[in-house]
């Protein structure tokens, strides 16, 4: 009893048990002594047994000489029931059901210091032996694991990955991929059968399941802001995740004006495409070769046809060069064919050609004022009676802006919004006119003049090179009468009483070749006009009439 001895138990592979003495340690003192305990697992090769029983027989023979000893002196302490509970857990593990791996299993407690009779004795208490089965907690035997293929993969980031048979049953996952819809479980690759979401806790066995997904599928929209394709193409495709689009066959488009020009070759249709923009602005084309990854849209851009100097004109000896869009060449808007007299208002490339166009064919009484009974619209400048004669208003406004009704701006201002407003707002570029009061007409000319100019003669206005239309983005979208600002700045003319003449305003095959312009000219009452490509005037503001020939300021690329 004064004595502390510790024994290995070993279970040899013919069944035996076999105890080994290690060495012994003796008495310690109460405060010298320090309870651990440690367990340890080692594989094994397999032994082939499906049960194997280990009897913890020193642990017992132990036990047994602790409880007489206790009986001896009449002491049964809170010490040795902790002693018989430390045996009895080393003891549960003497059988253990066989999985699929043996291993070496050893719990040990050191040091495990009892005091009896007034003597502290410590034991070192050891078991161990070889085991079949799954080197894991109590019950192994009932630990299954829990494999996911997903795409052909091993997935080992989803949760459960195992499961204890007879438990309680076990939900599967239901994992989420960018670009890809799960449609569920199977237990074999070719994803025949039921799919599975759960298992009874009946189950046994390692379980392997693989994940059936299948590519989102998105839709690609194309909004052909006014046009259509030819034939059954859908506005509408669906494409799975990561695959290209179809490029559909090029849309048309046509405007709804009724009535069409007779001056040079008609266009098959009324503008031309230019491809599809991921941006309603038209700002990026799309690339069909790019992935698709989520809902998008495609915007068609439509761009006008032009023609080269020459084809419509007979301007191309001195402005044909094989380049479309600038001086000189023409573009189809409005059923009507209009000369470039500017390429690009604003000479900035980088904003796209902005020119200021001119149409090469009068108005005729039905786009001017929706009245067919004439041919040519010929218009008063104005149609005031109050103040029929002068230029400037008895308030110093400009009597341009007051022409509306039959007079220049408002036969203008109708063919505009009857006409060009509801086919061509994305090309029409807003501008601000500069119309001059009489202010700052005379502070631009150094004149001190009043509205009625006194009698006197101005000067020679058609050299004025003042008050030209300007590219505003705050400004109006409107068709405008030229000034002579506009001829001689965005045209390039220069200011002489005696060069005057312009073949870009010369529309030599036209009976009505001659228009207003919105300028004052010579005097108070006289108006800006151009004849047969000569800048001139006409000394009547009310009693004089002239055709009207609009102008506007284009996107055309």
């Amino acid at each position: 009893a004064g004595d502390a001895k510790t024994y290995q138990v070993s279970r040899k592979t013919d069944g035996t048990v076999t105890t080994t003495p290690l060495p012994t340690t003796g008495n310690l003192s109460t405060t010298g002594a320090t309870n651990t305990a440690t367990k340890t697992n080692t594989p094994l090769p397999s032994t082939g047994e499906k049960m194997t029983p280990v009897l913890m027989v020193l642990g017992l023979g132990i036990l047994a000489i602790v409880l007489i000893i206790a009986i001896k002196h009449r002491k049964v302490d809170k010490n040795v029931l902790a002693l018989v509970l430390l045996l009895a857990g080393l003891g549960s593990v003497a059988t253990v059901n066989a999985a699929e791996e043996t291993y070496h299993h050893r719990d040990e407690v050191r040091n495990h210091a009892v005091e009896l009779g007034g003597t502290t004795h410590v034991f070192h208490l050891a078991a161990e032996g070889d085991f079949e089965g799954d080197n894991g907690e109590p019950g192994v035997s009932n630990n299954f694991t829990i494999t996911y293929y997903i795409n052909g993969e091993k997935v080992t980031d989803l949760d459960p990955d195992g499961y204890t048979s007879g438990v309680k049953t076990i939900y599967l996952p239901r994992p989420t991929f960018e670009g890809y819809d799960f449609s569920g479980w199977y237990n074999n690759a070719t994803f025949t059968g039921d799919a599975f979401t759960s298992f009874s806790k009946e189950t046994t066995g390692h379980q392997v399941f693989y994940g059936k997904t299948v590519p989102h599928v998105y839709q690609v929209t194309f909004d052909l802001k006014g046009g259509a394709f030819s034939d059954a193409t859908s506005t509408i495709q669906d494409v799975e995740h990561g695959a290209i689009v179809s490029e559909p066959t090029a849309p048309e488009k046509d405007d709804e004006i009724v009535g069409v020009s007779t001056t040079g070759p008609i266009p098959e249709h009324d503008f031309i495409f230019r491809g599809w923009y991921i941006d309603p602005e038209l700002t990026t084309a799309f690339d069909f070769n790019t992935p698709i990854t989520g809902n998008i849209t495609l915007y068609a851009k439509w761009g006008l046809p032009v023609t080269e100097a020459g084809t419509n004109n007979d301007l191309g000896t001195k402005y044909g060069n094989n380049t479309l869009g600038d001086q000189g060449d023409t573009v189809w808007v409005a059923n009507s064919w209009w000369q470039i007299i500017d390429d690009d208002m604003d000479n900035n490339v980088t904003n796209g050609l902005q020119a200021l166009v001119l149409k090469m064919e009068a108005l005729t009484s039905d786009e001017a004022t929706g009245d067919s009974g004439m041919a040519t619209y010929i218009s008063h400048f104005k149609d005031d009676t109050t103040n029929p004669d002068n230029y400037f208003n008895s308030d110093g406004t400009n009597s341009y802006e007051q022409a509306v009704g039959t007079g220049l701006r408002g036969a203008i201002d109708h063919y505009y919004m009857s006409t060009v407003a509801a086919n061509y707002t994305d090309h029409v570029q807003a501008v601000n006119l500069h119309n001059p009061t009489l202010a700052e007409y005379n502070a631009a000319n150094n004149l001190t003049w009043g509205y009625n100019g006194g009698g006197a003669s101005w000067l020679n206005s058609y050299m004025d090179d003042h008050f030209a239309t300007e590219l505003e983005v705050t400004g109006t979208k409107q068709a405008f009468a030229l000034s002579y600002g506009d001829i001689h700045v965005h045209m390039g003319m220069p200011v002489s009483s005696t060069d005057k003449i312009s073949d870009l305003l010369n529309f030599s095959s036209s009976s009505d070749n001659q228009f207003w312009l919105r300028s004052v000219a010579v005097n108070y009452i006289g108006v800006g006009v151009v004849k047969a490509g000569d800048i001139s005037y006409r000394n009547s503001v009310y009693s004089g009439t002239q055709p009207v020939r609009p102008a506007l300021a284009l996107l055309i690329n």
